[in-house]
């Protein structure tokens, strides 16, 4: 059975989520298209894909999602409570061009953007956002729907909690929790 892939959020996030998945080169979906909740973006077109509403996407029992909502905490915590019970329904994109070692642990509904690294028995759990030339060292974990924004380079034994908002260029030393 195809599913329909739906890329949540029909904004620069979701453009860029989408940018990356196409290099993946997997495209095994019926159809890719845009859900948002702004009214003059839905029924318009963008980047080529048609945009849905959220709740044409809740709808579909045949869908897959890719979460590109903006990186606020609040926002994001908010948006997931409205797709909890599709959870499992949650797919990550992982651009091409990102370094990501064997025995990292990626959750559902992540986003790993290009030239990031992901080091040795890293954990990245559930609507996680990694943004452009990230550095996330050995055996940290980054917690459910935290976004890690370009430049940010993240020790080795570093812990974020959940819903960690990390600005442009930050570092953490090692073994640091940060939430």
């Amino acid at each position: 059975m195809k599913y329909n892939l739906y890329i949540l959020g029909a904004g620069d996030l979701g453009r860029e989520i989408y940018a990356a998945f196409q290099q993946t080169g997997n495209n095994g979906y019926k159809n890719i298209l845009f859900a948002d909740d702004d009214r003059e973006k839905i029924g318009g077109v963008l980047d080529g894909l048609t945009v849905v509403s959220f709740e044409t996407a809740l709808n579909d029992i045949r869908a897959k999602y890719i979460s590109a909502i903006a990186p606020s905490p609040e926002l994001k915590e908010t948006f997931l409570g409205r797709f909890s019970e599709r959870f499992d329904d949650f797919v990550s994109v992982i651009h091409p061009d990102a370094t990501v070692y064997p025995s990292v642990a990626i959750g559902k509904g992540c986003f790993v953007a290009a030239n990031s690294t992901l080091n040795h028995g890293s954990i990245i759990l559930d609507h996680v956002l990694i943004n452009c030339n990230v550095s996330i060292g050995h055996d940290a974990t980054i917690g459910i729907g935290s976004s890690v924004n370009p430049g940010c380079i993240i020790s080795g034994r570093c812990n974020l909690d959940s819903f960690v908002f990390l600005g442009m260029s930050v570092n953490i030393f090692p073994g640091k929790t940060v939430g």
